[in-house]
């Protein structure tokens, strides 16, 4: 990051010949190096701000056809004032699976059944992944605030469904939005909106702070809402999730390793259980690579595939937790063929340890593999075509495959 001791060094350059000048080209010399300085104070201002964009990474991609940012928050458009800017795009998906899915507007692998019910073909549109936002940034007090909706909230219907009501003031955030423990910097750009099942991806409240350490590095650590998920039973919240996470950008790409700690309960019983992942990307040449692997105990509330499933833990007939250990990953790499054409191929899995007391149906592990092609037409108009294939085992051993073919047509109308 340029320093204040650029601009001194600046001033001592621009200024040592000026007693040789007369009144009229001190004057015009004076102007130019202020000129210099605004200028040059500006990109510092707007380096700083664009390293603490998003808390956790970099702001979510307006698609995963990559037509720009959602400006979650925004980058500065001046020094002083109250800007607000707005957000938004409509995505249409064409959806055929030739083999039924339990989710018919996302590729969620768990739900693939595994005992019949998925020999029927089936075609459809959606449009629920389109979303609208707004953004406001205070240039004086250095705070912004930023809302995003998207239309995910119901499954038989269209929804609105929050993403995004946060506020920053210095390097406190506030409010809803992406957990610590996630990457969103390291998502594969999958056509898709559930991506892999092995990932780590949740929307909840909390506070996080941010603490960097230079121009790469970041040290976050946050206090999220508890959610706790048994099988069996209820679950009680008696304790907020805390995620510490540390976090190095560089030119190669970006490494994340990420710990979150929490408290299952309920009611009359208790344990303390952890996980953690390690998540990044990796420039090869042309090629992205992008990556995420996670382990540990009572942490299936934030894995995609088997989020809100009651898999943190069973419930034991005498009142005992037992905590449920899963452990997965995934790989992408993105190649792109020109400008504005490229592909990303993917592939990850996901294993929850076997336990008695689960249903012989009741989720095991789970393979995903995925391929596209996108086109980006301009900066507002793309296209694409993916080919998804899953596999869906249960805790018997029974097996479930199936196969989707998507095809997405995105407009930016605000950015």
């Amino acid at each position: 990051m340029i320093r204040l001791g650029a601009l001194i060094a600046l001033a001592g350059v621009a200024t040592a010949p000026l007693a040789h000048a007369d009144d009229d080209e001190l004057n015009q010399r004076l102007e130019r190096l202020e000129r210099q300085v605004r200028d040059l104070k500006q990109q510092i201002d707007d380096r700083e701000l664009e390293n603490t964009r998003n808390p956790a990474g970099r702001a979510d991609t307006i698609s995963r056809l990559g037509s720009g940012s959602a400006a979650w928050p925004p980058t500065a458009g001046g020094d002083s004032g109250v800007e607000v800017k707005a957000h938004g795009y409509i995505k249409l998906d064409g959806i055929y699976d030739f083999h039924g899915v339990g989710n018919r507007d996302q590729f969620v692998t768990a739900s693939i059944p595994t005992r019949g019910g998925n020999d029927d073909d089936h075609f459809g549109f959606h449009a629920k992944q389109s979303r609208i936002g707004l953004d406001v940034i205070d240039h004086d007090s250095g705070s912004r605030g930023a809302l995003e909706v998207d239309w995910f909230g119901d499954s038989d219907g269209y929804q609105l469904q929050l993403r995004h009501a946060y506020f920053q003031v210095s390097r406190l955030y506030a409010g809803y939005g992406f957990s610590n423990f996630m990457d969103i910097d390291a998502f594969p750009d999958t056509l898709d909106n559930e991506g892999p099942g092995a990932t780590a991806y949740r929307l909840q409240a909390g506070l996080l702070y941010r603490h960097p350490m230079g121009e790469h590095h970041a040290l976050l650590l946050s206090l999220e809402d508890p959610d706790t998920e048994l099988y069996g039973g209820g679950g009680e919240s008696s304790a907020p999730d805390v995620v510490f996470a540390y976090k190095h950008q560089g030119g190669y790409g970006h490494v994340k390793m990420s710990l979150v700690g929490r408290r299952l309960s309920d009611g009359s019983d208790s344990r303390l259980v952890a996980a953690a992942g390690l998540t990044g990307t990796l420039s090869l040449g042309a090629q992205t690579l992008s990556f995420g692997g996670y382990t540990g105990e009572g942490y299936a509330h934030y894995l995609s595939d088997i989020s809100d499933s009651g898999y943190d833990a069973v419930v034991e007939a005498d009142g005992d937790l037992t905590p449920l250990r899963a452990s997965g990953g995934y790989l992408g790499v993105t190649h792109p063929w020109s400008d504005r054409l490229r592909t990303t191929l993917v592939a990850g899995s996901l294993h929850l340890e076997r336990n008695t007391l689960l249903a012989d149906d009741e989720f095991r592990a789970s393979r995903y593999g995925s391929a596209n092609l996108v086109w980006d037409y301009n900066d507002r108009l793309s296209t694409g075509i993916e080919v998804l294939r899953g596999r869906n085992r249960d805790q018997q051993g029974e097996t479930g495959y199936a196969t989707r073919v998507q095809a997405s047509l995105t407009y930016v109308f605000l950015k």
